[in-house]
């Protein structure tokens, strides 16, 4: 696989951690308006949305390393360079504005 078919790879893969965490995110404010408006019908199951979501933050990161460091290497040329770099930038800002109500398009 050469360098820019791992940055493709790459980049759908942290793609898809950011709509993982999108989903737990969901999740949890969903079991959050639930309990809140019948707080007697709580299910006493053990909240793991943190352990998850830092889960889903390391790979994001380590991933984005991978990705940011084969962008530095300018083996990639211009035209796509520029189209990728747009797109990982874009994922990141996501990924980093997650939760708030900031969007990034």
């Amino acid at each position: 696989m050469n360098k820019e078919q791992r940055l493709v790879t790459q980049l759908s893969q942290i793609k898809n951690i950011l709509e993982d965490a999108k989903a737990i995110l969901e999740w949890h404010k969903l079991r959050v308006f639930e309990t809140s408006i019948n707080p007697s019908n709580k299910v006493f199951l053990q909240d793991d949305t943190i352990q998850q979501l830092e889960d889903k933050q390391m790979t994001f990161w380590s991933l984005s390393a991978n990705i940011h460091t084969t962008l530095l290497s300018k083996t990639i040329s211009g035209n796509k360079y520029s189209k990728y770099k747009k797109e990982f930038t874009r994922l990141c800002m996501q990924f980093y504005y997650l939760g708030s109500d900031v969007r990034v398009y």
